[in-house]
C-alpha cells in the first residue's frame, strides 16, 4: 500500500517548491482527490508553517447538487481550520465568451478565480488535486487528438498562474491510492455524478477505454508518465532552440514581425512549426491549429508564390512579398473578414490578357510593375471609396454593395484589397478599380483570389 504522506512530501522536496512560510490556495471540489489534498496540506502544514485557504468554484451545473458540494468543502474547511473563499459562476455567460466546449468553459472559470484568488490574497502557490490517473487521461486524449510534444505535457507539474505558482503535488500518485489514503483518515468526499456518464468524450475513455487497456497494460499509467517526463524534456529543448532562431532570423516593430523567407527555410522542419506558432502567440492570445499553422507554412515555403496575402485570426495576417515574409497586426475592422484572399504571380505567357476583363468575380489582376506592394486587406470602414475602372472620380464602398443588393450583414464582412499606400485596388467579388490595368505591355501579372 502506497505511503500518500510520504509520496506527497518527496514530490514538494523533488520539485523544490519553497512553501515555508507563503500561503497556499487548495482547490478543493469536494471529491475524494481535493479531499486528500487538503488533508496533505493540512498535515504538512504543521511543519511548514504554511497559511492555507480553502477556494471552491460553484459551477451551478447540477442545481442542488453543486450547492451541496459548496457546503460541504465550506465545512471541511472549518475542520481543518482554514479560511473558506467561493465563487458562483454563470457558465452560460462564460461559455458564450471562452473556447471549447462546456467542461473547457469550465476549466477556464476556475483558473480565472484562482488567479484573481491569488493575486488579492497575495498567495504564492495555488495547488490543484490531478493525479497520475488525469495525467494518463489527458495524454490519452491529446495523442488521439494528434498533438505534439507541447501538447501531450498538457498537465505540468507546474506553470505560472498570474502571480502566483500553480503546483500539482499529486501528479504522480493514481487515484486508488487516493481513495485508500481518504479511506485511512475517514475522510468523506462527495461524489460528482457528472462524472458517471459518458455523455462526454473524457468521462467515455475513463469509464470504457482506460479500463481495457490496463487489463492488457497494468502499468500503463506509469509508463505514460515517464513518456510525458521524456517528452517534456525534449519540448524545453525544442523551445529554447526554436527561440534562438527567433532572436536570429526575426525582426520586431510595433505592429508585427518580418524575416526572410531565404533564413526561414534554413530552419529545421521540426522547429518551422513552433516558429510560426511563437510569431503568432506574440500577436495574439487566439488558438491555432496544426492545419492552420501547416497551412501558413505552406504558403511561406511554396517555391512559384512570390506574393501571399493570408487572413490569420481575427486580429492577425501574413504578408509574403518576394523574399519577406511579415506577420502583422490590423486593425479591428480586419477581424470580420469572410474567407480568405491569396495572391500570386503569373506570367504573361501562362494568360490571355484579354481575358482580365471578363475574370469570375471572385479573381482580379494586375499589372505587377504598376502596385505598391506589399497589398493589405481589410474590411469597409467608413469613408472608404473606390475609384472604378473604366470610370472617372470614385464612388462611395457603401453605395457600390448597396447597388450590387449585398446584405447589410454581409457589407461588414466583405474583403477590401489595398496597396501598400492605402488605394483600394479591389471589392473582392464585386468590383476593381482603375490602378493597375492589365495592358498589352504588361510583363508580369499579379493575380488576386477571393477564396
Amino acid at each position: 500500500m502506497m505511503d500518500v504522506m510520504a509520496r506527497f512530501r518527496q514530490s514538494i522536496r523533488q520539485q523544490a517548491w519553497q512553501l515555508n512560510g507563503k500561503k497556499v490556495i487548495v482547490a478543493v471540489s469536494g471529491g475524494a482527490d481535493s479531499t486528500a489534498l487538503l488533508a496533505l496540506f493540512h498535515a504538512y502544514a504543521s511543519i511548514a508553517e504554511i497559511e492555507l485557504v480553502v477556494a471552491h468554484v460553484n459551477h451551478k451545473l447540477r442545481a442542488h447538487e453543486s450547492d451541496a458540494d459548496e457546503q460541504f468543502v465550506r465545512s471541511l474547511a472549518s475542520r481543518f481550520e482554514c479560511p473558506f473563499v467561493s465563487q458562483e459562476i454563470d457558465m452560460q455567460s462564460w461559455k458564450a465568451g471562452a473556447r471549447g466546449n462546456l467542461q473547457d468553459a469550465a476549466r477556464q472559470a476556475r483558473y480565472q478565480f484562482f488567479r484573481d484568488l491569488a493575486e488579492r490574497t497575495e498567495a504564492s502557490f495555488v495547488a490543484t488535486a490531478h493525479h497520475l490517473d488525469d495525467l494518463a487521461e489527458t495524454l490519452m486524449m491529446r495523442l488521439l487528438r494528434g498533438s505534439g510534444t507541447a501538447g501531450v505535457n498538457a498537465i505540468a507539474v507546474a506553470r505560472p498562474l498570474g502571480t502566483a505558482t500553480l503546483i500539482r503535488p499529486l501528479l504522480d500518485i493514481p487515484k486508488q491510492a487516493l481513495l485508500e489514503y481518504c479511506e485511512r483518515e475517514q475522510l468523506a468526499w462527495r461524489l460528482d455524478t457528472s462524472n458517471l456518464t459518458d455523455t462526454y468524450t473524457r468521462n467515455a475513455l475513463r469509464l470504457r477505454v482506460l479500463p481495457e487497456i490496463a487489463k492488457l497494460f497494468p502499468n500503463y499509467r506509469t509508463a505514460f508518465a515517464r513518456f510525458t517526463a521524456i517528452t517534456a524534456d525534449e519540448d524545453t529543448f525544442l523551445t529554447e532552440q526554436t527561440q534562438q532562431w527567433f532572436a536570429q532570423i526575426v525582426a520586431e516593430d510595433e505592429r508585427g514581425y518580418t524575416m526572410s523567407r531565404t533564413r526561414f527555410l534554413q530552419v529545421p522542419v521540426a522547429l518551422q512549426r513552433r516558429l510560426i506558432k511563437l510569431l503568432l502567440n506574440c500577436l495574439s492570445e487566439a488558438e491555432y491549429t496544426f492545419a492552420s499553422i501547416e497551412a501558413l507554412r505552406a504558403e511561406m515555403i511554396v517555391q512559384n508564390r512570390p506574393n501571399v496575402v493570408m487572413p490569420i485570426s481575427e486580429q492577425v495576417r501574413m504578408v509574403r512579398s518576394y523574399d519577406e515574409i511579415r506577420f502583422s497586426l490590423e486593425d479591428g475592422s480586419f477581424h470580420e473578414l469572410q474567407g480568405m484572399i491569396k495572391v500570386d504571380e503569373i506570367a504573361v505567357s501562362d494568360c490571355d490578357v484579354s481575358m482580365a476583363s471578363s475574370l469570375p468575380a471572385n479573381e482580379a489582376w494586375f499589372d505587377a510593375d504598376k502596385l505598391l506592394m506589399p497589398l493589405q486587406v481589410r474590411t469597409r470602414m467608413d469613408g472608404d471609396r473606390l475609384e472604378p475602372f473604366g470610370m472617372s472620380g470614385s464612388i462611395k464602398v457603401k453605395k457600390v454593395m448597396i447597388d450590387q443588393k449585398v446584405p447589410a450583414a454581409a457589407r461588414a464582412r466583405m474583403p477590401l484589397v489595398f496597396d501598400s499606400q492605402g488605394k483600394l485596388l479591389w471589392i473582392a467579388g464585386l468590383r476593381r478599380s482603375r490602378h493597375a490595368p492589365i495592358d498589352h505591355q504588361t510583363k508580369r501579372v499579379i493575380r488576386v483570389l477571393w477564396l
